[in-house]
C-alpha cells in the first residue's frame, strides 16, 4: 500500500504533493488534516484505487473526520456524476483536534 499516488494529478487538483514513505492512508490523513476533501472520484484519479479500505485504517488509528456520501465532480470526466460516492473530510474541530492529539515525531 506504498504510495503509488500520482503526483501530477494531486499538483492539478490542488493537493500536497505526496511524499515518498508516504502510505495511501497517511496521503489521506495529510490531506484531510490541511483542510482538503477526498472522495472516491478524486482518489481513483489520482492513484488511491479503494478510499473505502482506507477508511477503516483512519477509523483503527483514531483519526476524527466525517464521512458523507454526494455527488461530486468527476476529474476524469470533467462533469459532475450524479451517482453519489464517499466523501472524507475534516472541519476545523476535527483539524484542531487531530493537531491537538499528534504524537510529536522521533527526533
Amino acid at each position: 500500500m506504498f504510495s503509488s499516488i500520482d503526483r501530477a494529478a494531486c499538483a492539478k487538483l490542488g493537493l500536497p504533493a505526496p511524499k515518498r514513505y508516504q502510505t495511501q492512508p497517511s496521503y489521506v490523513i495529510y490531506c484531510l488534516s490541511r483542510g482538503h476533501e477526498i472522495n472516491t472520484r478524486i482518489s481513483r484519479y489520482i492513484g488511491i484505487a479503494n478510499l473505502n479500505s482506507v477508511r477503516p485504517v483512519l477509523t483503527k488509528k483514531k483519526i476524527p473526520f466525517t464521512k458523507t456520501q454526494e455527488a461530486v465532480w468527476d476529474p476524469k470526466e470533467n462533469r459532475i456524476d450524479p451517482k453519489k460516492v464517499i466523501v472524507l473530510r475534516m472541519s476545523t474541530e476535527q483539524r484542531e483536534e487531530y493537531w491537538a492529539n499528534k504524537k510529536p515525531a522521533k527526533a
